[in-house]
């Protein structure tokens, strides 16, 4: 009995990159010649596992500076599936401006909080953490930058919907400085709730500048809520201890035969300096 052909593979500019990875055969040499820089780091499982569904195939396209149409075509040929890309008129994805905005006319970057996620990066690791807990915590009016070895695309399509605002410049070859803005009208801070970092299924190398980083982005009032193996608690006071001696306190929560729950909390931090626009809150 002769078995009906799989449905056909069909990609609009919407799919994710990781069904495209699964699912195409040579899809990932194919997207990291686009764009090497960019997309070697995909080559890595753990980022691949990571970065990839946080990817559409509209912004690979801008991020290889190619068009939509041309993307999704050479897919599906690669596909074998024959189906003819997407018609549609192609959509803009948010970009950052390629001139400073007028509210970095008063900007200093002396005196910015700066989410300096290098250290996460030079291991490959996946900085997303931190820079969502410092950008969602962002006091209304207030502008903050982050220290990027990529410019980071992928966070402007949540940045939009976040309502704040950003601009990012090259600083040296290897680095990027990101400034993001939190207009009077985006979304209030969200603070003051247990903020999770999962350390039990990340690279050893990822632990320390995940752990540090994150833990540099807490405001008074919140606390992080590790989740260890259960060998690992010592390990991950022993970094506190090496980065925050005596600027943190921990107590150790409920415990599963695969885990290890670790509160922490900052111990005489003070507010970190918040730089609110004049004239715009």
């Amino acid at each position: 009995m002769n078995r009906p052909d799989p449905t056909p593979l069909s990609f609009t500019g919407d799919t994710r990159l990781n069904r495209v990875l699964d699912a195409v055969p040579g899809a990932l040499d194919y997207i990291v010649s686009l764009r090497p820089h960019d997309f070697e780091r995909l080559r890595n499982p753990f980022m691949r596992k990571h970065m990839s569904p946080r990817i559409s195939l509209r912004r690979v396209a801008a991020m290889a500076r190619v068009s939509e149409s041309e993307l999704l075509a050479s897919l599906a040929q690669m596909s074998g599936s024959g189906v003819p890309s997407q018609n549609d008129p192609p959509q803009e994805v948010p970009q950052s401006p390629t001139s400073p905005p007028d509210w970095m006319q008063d900007v200093s970057e002396t005196s910015l909080h700066w989410v300096d996620v290098l250290p996460i990066d030079d291991v490959l690791g996946d900085p997303m953490l931190p820079i969502n807990v410092a950008v969602r915590g962002m006091e209304l009016g207030e502008v903050i930058g982050i220290r990027h070895r990529w410019e980071p695309q992928p966070l402007y399509d949540i940045w939009q919907k976040m309502g704040v605002e950003w601009y990012a410049q090259q600083a040296k070859e290897d680095e990027w400085h990101i400034f993001v803005y939190k207009p009077p009208a985006a979304r209030p801070p969200v603070l003051a709730r247990p903020i999770v970092v999962e350390l039990r299924y990340i690279p050893p190398t990822d632990i320390e500048p995940r752990l540090v980083t994150t833990f540099r982005q807490l405001r008074p009032g919140e606390s992080l809520e590790v989740w260890a193996p259960p060998d690992g608690m010592q390990d991950v006071l022993a970094i506190l201890d090496a980065h925050f001696p005596g600027a943190y306190s921990w107590e150790r929560k409920e415990s599963t035969p695969d885990r290890v729950t670790l509160a922490l909390h900052p111990v005489g931090k003070q507010p970190r300096e918040v730089k609110v626009l004049r004239g715009r809150t």
